[in-house]
């Protein structure tokens, strides 16, 4: 049974520091619709359209009949661990830095074997639900879960490295002006995080709901204006290297359609928001996130 992971200490400055590393990255040009259907959630293999056998991993001909007809198709989920193993080394940086690493081989009711992650919570010859995640190198992958929830489920090791389960970990959100960044606050504080950073443009300048969010239990108001350049570079130097999960939530809704305004500051603002700020978000976070395998 997974046990309740707990809030980690304050790192020992003399104890070895885990390398920034990511999963193997390298696909094929067919793995690329899996891993589409992975980022949105759904556990897709490849089926032959002229002989209906199903496939995995991706090909680029039906290994039965040779045709080139293939195509994603959603499948169930259900199968069985027939045979399971905890890597203890590997010669990935990744992986060694994670062992151990359960990994085992699943009889798909799709009619197929697959080799999948393994969550903790999976007996050797019982039933698991199969799900499609992409992983922290951005590629899809397979996991096993057990086919009833478990308690503390989402804290076994693997399951978080391809999720975003804020519990224990520290979370921005760009904009708490906005209805949807405050409840984003609430709900993530209620979810476990650590500490949510909650980006205010002009902290000085009042907005509703500011002394509700400042009462959320572990929100820390942080200035932040997307539209400014310097301002999302100073706090992405104060708090880059610990935010693990950033949330973007500004965003510039404008009235009417283009012919209902005069002129383009209308635009130029839209623009500055919905697609400058985001952009500056990722140059700023962008690259101490990735290297760290973080979520955004």
């Amino acid at each position: 049974m997974t046990e309740a992971i707990k809030r980690p200490r304050r790192k020992d400055p003399q104890k070895r520091t885990v390398l920034p590393t990511l999963p193997p990255t390298s696909r094929s040009r067919r793995a690329l619709g899996f891993t589409v259907a992975a980022a949105e959630g759904r556990f897709v293999l490849q089926k032959c359209n002229d002989c209906d056998a199903v496939t995995y991993p991706p090909r680029e001909a039906c290994p039965k009949c040779l045709s080139m007809n293939l195509q994603w198709r959603d499948m169930p989920e259900g199968g069985e661990l027939i045979a399971e193993t905890t890597i203890q080394t590997s010669t990935n940086v990744y992986f060694r830095e994670r062992t151990p690493w359960r990994v085992g081989t699943v009889a798909l009711e799709a009619g197929i074997t697959v080799l999948a992650h393994i969550h903790g919570d999976v007996a050797e010859g019982g039933r698991v639900r199969m799900i499609a995640r992409t992983d922290k190198s951005g590629q899809g992958v397979l996991m096993a879960l057990p086919e009833e929830e478990t308690e503390n489920m989402a804290d076994d090791k693997q399951l978080r490295e391809l999720t975003c389960d804020p519990k224990h970990r520290r979370v921005l959100i760009t904009d708490g002006r906005t209805q949807l960044g405050q409840a984003m606050a609430r709900a993530l504080s209620a979810a476990g995080a650590s500490t949510v950073f909650v980006g205010v443009a002009e902290t000085w300048r009042p907005f509703a709901g500011a002394d509700e969010l400042a009462a959320i239990p572990n929100i820390e108001v942080m200035g932040l204006d997307v539209t400014d350049t310097v301002s999302v570079n100073e706090l992405a130097s104060e708090i880059g290297g610990k935010v693990d999960i950033l949330i973007n939530t500004a965003e510039y809704v404008r009235a009417g359609g283009a012919m209902d305004r005069d002129g383009i500051v209308t635009a130029r603002d839209e623009m500055e928001v919905n697609y400058f700020g985001p952009l500056r978000l990722i140059q700023a976070f962008g690259p101490g996130m990735d290297s760290e395998g973080r979520m955004a």
